[in-house]
């Protein structure tokens, strides 16, 4: 052991104010940098995915999947972006807009 003390992920100091059902300032400052990365993540795959969704419904490029499988694999990846762009935007649990 090298003699520093172990940060706890639960802090004594927060133990009110969880048992209330309320983040302390510096849970919430964590929690909304975890879901603004989170956010961010998830908004690259949907612009990822909606390329690849918009080059197989154009038929632009070589897949290997057949011709007429093209479309509506195209048209899932579109699904798929629309969805990933939705619950990006609702942040997954947004505890920065909780009352303190």
């Amino acid at each position: 052991m090298s003699g520093s003390a172990a940060v706890s992920p639960f802090p004594a100091e927060a133990l009110e104010a969880n048992r209330a059902g309320r983040l302390t300032e510096t849970q919430r400052k964590n929690w909304t940098g975890a879901d603004r990365d989170w956010c961010g993540n998830v908004r690259l795959m949907a612009l990822v995915l909606g390329l690849a969704g918009v080059l197989l419904v154009a038929g632009i490029g070589q897949t290997p999947f057949p011709n007429f499988a093209r479309l509506p694999l195209g048209a899932v990846c579109l699904i798929v972006t629309a969805y990933l762009i939705y619950v990006s935007t609702l942040g997954g649990g947004r505890a920065d807009q909780r009352p303190p």
